[in-house]
């Protein structure tokens, strides 16, 4: 199974990619709150250096707070 995760919640944006448990790539940023700016190019760029296209992602997983409104939406 192939998962894209992401944590917008806090100061740091995070974004994983993990294939049956294990961790594939990574990024994490400091920029602040500015992640509805950086969230979907920091996706793209991760997938692409995973060579994975998004159409392969099985399940999408985030959190859900606490966090800024935007953050979290």
């Amino acid at each position: 199974m192939l998962v894209l995760a992401s944590d917008t919640t806090g100061k740091s944006l995070s974004v994983a990619l993990l294939r049956d448990g294990r961790l594939v790539g990574e990024t994490r940023l400091d920029l602040g709150y500015n992640h509805a700016v950086t969230h979907m190019p920091q996706v793209m760029n991760l997938l692409q250096s995973c060579e994975t296209d998004i159409q392969a992602i099985d399940l999408f997983a985030c959190t859900n707070g606490p966090g800024s409104f935007t953050g979290t939406r």
